[in-house]
């Protein structure tokens, strides 16, 4: 018997049932599941990144892809010229926080790509300098 969708959130035993017969189907067709994971990797394989750089930072692949090259594929920040690995795991947009606080950005304001760790250490550079003008000004009072 189908449910309503309505029906499937407010009732915890129709939830509970449905969520034992999903579970069961999994078990029975792990090779159907495999199958349309491969299948949806490869079709869509690049674009959760080139989505999430539109979102976050308000640039595509293209000048994600062109701003690496003019680094030569190295972190940005002059005294590392660590090589920057191509997975996606070590590449931190490096952004100007005063133009867009947080962490997105309007995409002009972005510096270069550049390691986690001076990523990291630039960000909390950034935040010591704003906690040393906040400093100073209560200390002239």
């Amino acid at each position: 018997m189908p449910f309503n969708q309505k029906e499937w959130r407010t009732r915890p035993e129709i939830k509970e049932k449905i969520k034992l017969q999903m579970r069961e189907w999994r078990r029975k067709n792990k090779d159907k599941r495999k199958l349309y994971r491969e299948r949806y990797y490869n079709k869509y394989k690049g674009l959760e990144k080139e989505t999430w750089l539109i979102r976050t930072y308000n640039i595509t692949q293209e000048q994600y892809d062109t701003m690496l090259k003019e680094q030569n594929y190295v972190c940005a920040f002059p005294p590392c010229g660590k090589r920057i690995e191509i997975n996606g795991k070590s590449l931190s947009v490096d952004h100007d926080h005063d133009c867009c606080s947080g962490s997105k950005s309007c995409g002009k304001c972005i510096r270069g790509i550049l390691c986690q760790s001076h990523n990291s250490a630039v960000r909390s550079l950034e935040f010591h300098l704003w906690a040393q003008e906040y400093i100073n000004k209560y200390k002239k009072r």
